[in-house]
C-alpha cells in the first residue's frame, strides 16, 4: 500500500517512538523504501539582515545516521536513506514528498505543549493540512500495535479506503460511525426511533457497499456511537489503539 515512506526526524525524544512504530508496521504497510529526513530550521529574517555575510549551514545531527543504521538492521528488505536539509521543515518535506513520490509521511508528536494542548508544532500542523499523501502520526511514548484498530466511518469513498487499510494491516477492525441525535427532525420522531433507523440504514449500507470491497479480508465490526463531535467520539473509542481516518 505504501511503498515509499518519508520520516520526519526531529532529533529529539519523539524520534524513538516514530522509529519503533515504523519497525512495527513497515512489512504490513508494504514499505519498500524509507527516506529519513532531518531539516535544520533557518530563520530567513536575520540572514537577510546580514547583507551577504555567509553563514555555514548547520551539520547533520549524529542521530540521523544512527536512525539509518537502526532501520537497516531492523528492516533488512527495505532500502533506507538519510537526508539532511536546511530551511522551513514543512516546505522542505512537502517538496520532497512530491519529488520522491512519497506514499506515507511519518512524523512524531510531543505529548503536550506548554499550555497543555497537543503539541503538533507549527510544522507538523502545516503538514497535516497540506500533505498530499497518507500520514502516520505517532505520539511520543506510544507503542504501535496492530491487533485492533479503529476506523472512522461516514460511508464516504475515503472512509471506505481507510477501512480497507485497517482491514489489511490489523487483526481486528472496529468501524465506528458517529452520529448526533440532534440531527433528527425535531418533533417528528424520538431519539430512540432515529437511532434505530440510523442503525438499520448503516448496516444495510455497510453490507452492500463496503463489505464487498474487502474481499477475503476479515470483516470489521460496525459500531455506532452518539456524540456532538466526531473527533471526540473517535479518540475516546480508540484510546491507545491506532486510529485511521
Amino acid at each position: 500500500m505504501y511503498p515509499n515512506a518519508l520520516v520526519m526526524l526531529a532529533d529529539d525524544e519523539r524520534d524513538a517512538s516514530v522509529l519503533s512504530a515504523l519497525e512495527s508496521c513497515a512489512e504490513k504497510l508494504g514499505v519498500q523504501t524509507v527516506l529519513l529526513v532531518h531539516v535544520a530550521l533557518t530563520d530567513p529574517l536575520p540572514r537577510g539582515l546580514l547583507a551577504g555575510i555567509h553563514l555555514p549551514d548547520p551539520p547533520p545531527p549524529a542521530a540521523l545516521q544512527e536512525a539509518v543504521e537502526r532501520l537497516n538492521a531492523a528492516l533488512p528488505g527495505v532500502k533506507v536513506e538519510g537526508k539532511h536539509a536546511v530551511g522551513a521543515p514543512a516546505e522542505v518535506l512537502d517538496d520532497l514528498a512530491k519529488a520522491r513520490d512519497i506514499d506515507l509521511l511519518v512524523m512524531g508528536r510531543a505529548s503536550a505543549s506548554h499550555d497543555g494542548e497537543p503539541a503538533w508544532g507549527p510544522h507538523g500542523r502545516h503538514l497535516l493540512q497540506t500533505a498530499l499523501c497518507s500520514m502516520l502520526v505517532v505520539p511520543m511514548g506510544a507503542t504501535l500495535k496492530l491487533d485492533e484498530v479503529v476506523v472512522g466511518l461516514d460511508f464516504s469513498r475515503l472512509a471506505g479506503e481507510s477501512l480497507l487499510v485497517g482491514a489489511t494491516i490489523a487483526d481486528h477492525v472496529v468501524a465506528l460511525c458517529q452520529y448526533n441525535t440532534a440531527a433528527a427532525a425535531a418533533g417528528s420522531i424520538t431519539d430512540e426511533e432515529f437511532t434505530t433507523h440510523l442503525l438499520e440504514a448503516a448496516h444495510r449500507h455497510f453490507d452492500k457497499d463496503l463489505a464487498p470491497m474487502l474481499g477475503n479480508l476479515p470483516r470489521p465490526t460496525l459500531e455506532l456511537a452518539t456524540g456532538d463531535r466526531a473527533s471526540d467520539v473517535l479518540i475516546d473509542r480508540a484510546g491507545e489503539r491506532l486510529l485511521i481516518v
